[in-house]
């Protein structure tokens, strides 16, 4: 597929509702059909009603927006910013997998939990979307979940004292709870999923008489006959116990042997935040890190495939898609934040960037020129870039005017600064390996109207 600049069919009628969605997805309604399907495309009915009854009721995202509605948002970004994004994500495949790509974490809430939610995306909206939902399903995120739940109940004298020993002993209890489940706590995953639906669809029913009968009746539709379907999938067989067992085995110890290795990433002072134990930010650094490899060798596992049969691998870069666009959607919302959350969304952007730039001359075309996934690559990481530097430089600005006036704001305005100097010597780089003809990122900074 060739890189195209030309605007998509009905742009602005369609940016437009986007944009109304949004807002009100934001304000806790639900989409009608028919704007999601002028939006995204009819693909993108199920994979949207699916996350959004699953999300609908879980705690919001730190900052402040429904779970819904980032994935909404995620999905839409690139084609609401399209003069400055460059590139689309593309149906059928990488923007249903946007859509779901946060319910294996936020509603499975553990590995088990999440392996089965991706099972049900696998089995509803095909091996395409579920290969990319797993692969951006964070087991080692999952894993420091659980961790940071033991760190908590901590007094604060043994938070500071702890190190790769005491942490290796914290994973090893956590590890045989995580291995002693059976078939009935699979089941009872699929069966969590299948009650959200439910619940869902009763609520629509009932009590969104805004959508109106119509709307209410197809979403209903929808929704019962994802229900219908996952019970279908119980019926022919769940994901097995033993290669569930193995998986969660698997994952620990990845977790365990970063844990014991001499490979921790170097944290840098200026970034450390406040009151963060050393060694336990050190050590999620890594383990992000180590994540956003899986998702480049998924990638790249993929355009091996893809070389031999490009007919029928032809979505090889989706799953650095798919992150990279919820990256930019996470990037584009630092107005209000804490120092320390704005820290974190700093960190996994910027690792997230520099992981794009060196997967995308892996994947240039030599013997497919036309291909054009490098270029759409290039474009989604230089977007990325350009939304996170657009929310870093008002902070710093607003900081360095504060801290004239209030001492006690020297440390964040200190921290943005060195966040900028890195944010300039990343995009030295990049302006070095920019093609010809790519859509620059690098030229001048205009307006970014978040959303």
């Amino acid at each position: 597929m060739a890189l195209r600049r030309e605007y998509p069919a009905d742009y602005n009628r369609r940016r437009d509702l986007g944009y109304s969605i949004s807002k009100q997805i934001g304000s806790g309604r639900i989409a009608e059909p028919q704007d999601i399907e002028t939006v995204f495309g009819p693909e993108s009915l199920g994979p949207y009603y699916f996350q959004h009854a699953l999300l609908r009721t879980r705690k919001r995202r730190r900052d402040g927006k429904p779970l819904p509605r980032h994935s909404f948002d995620a999905a839409f970004k690139s084609f609401y910013r399209y003069k400055k994004s460059g590139y689309l994500l593309k149906s059928p495949v990488e923007t249903p997998a946007t859509l779901v790509h946060d319910v294996g974490e936020d509603f499975g809430e553990d590995l088990i939990g999440a392996m089965a939610v991706n099972d049900a995306i696998d089995y509803l909206f095909g091996p395409a979307v579920g290969r990319i939902a797993t692969a951006v399903t964070s087991g080692n995120g999952l894993i420091l979940k659980s961790l940071d739940r033991m760190v908590e109940q901590m007094d604060p004298q043994m938070k500071s004292e702890i190190d790769q020993y005491v942490v290796k002993g914290m994973l090893e209890k956590l590890k045989p709870e995580g291995a002693a489940f059976t078939s009935d706590d699979i089941l009872g995953n699929y069966n969590k999923m299948i009650d959200a639906l439910e619940r869902f669809r009763n609520y629509v029913l009932r009590r969104a008489s805004y959508l109106g009968d119509a709307s209410q009746a197809r979403i209903s539709g929808i929704v019962e006959d994802l229900e219908t379907r996952l019970k279908t999938r119980i019926e022919e067989g769940i994901l097995d116990t033993e290669r569930v067992r193995e998986s969660v085995d698997r994952q620990f110890q990845n977790v365990i042997s970063i844990t014991q290795g001499n490979g921790l990433l170097e944290i840098d002072d200026a970034l450390k935040g406040n009151d963060e134990n050393r060694y336990l930010l050190a050590l999620k650094k890594t383990l992000y890190a180590d994540f956003i490899n899986t998702i480049v060798n998924a990638v790249l596992e993929e355009y091996t495939r893809f070389l031999v049969d490009p007919q029928s691998h032809p979505d090889y870069t989706a799953p650095m898609m798919v992150k990279l666009a919820d990256l930019t959607e996470t990037a584009s919302n630092l107005e209000g934040q804490s120092i320390d959350h704005v820290i974190s969304i700093f960190r996994k952007a910027r690792r997230g960037i520099w992981a794009a730039h060196d997967l995308a001359p892996q994947i240039k075309p030599i013997e497919l020129p036309g291909d054009g996934e490098y270029l759409r690559l290039q474009n989604a990481r230089n977007f990325l870039f350009y939304t996170l530097d657009l929310g870093l430089r008002p902070n710093f600005v607003f900081y360095k005017g504060r801290a004239a006036q209030e001492t006690s704001l020297e440390t964040e305005r200190d921290t943005f600064m060195e966040m900028l100097r890195k944010m300039d010597e990343l995009k030295a780089t990049l302006k070095t390996t920019e093609d010809t003809g790519l859509l620059s990122r690098f030229r001048g900074r205009g307006k970014y109207f978040l959303f």
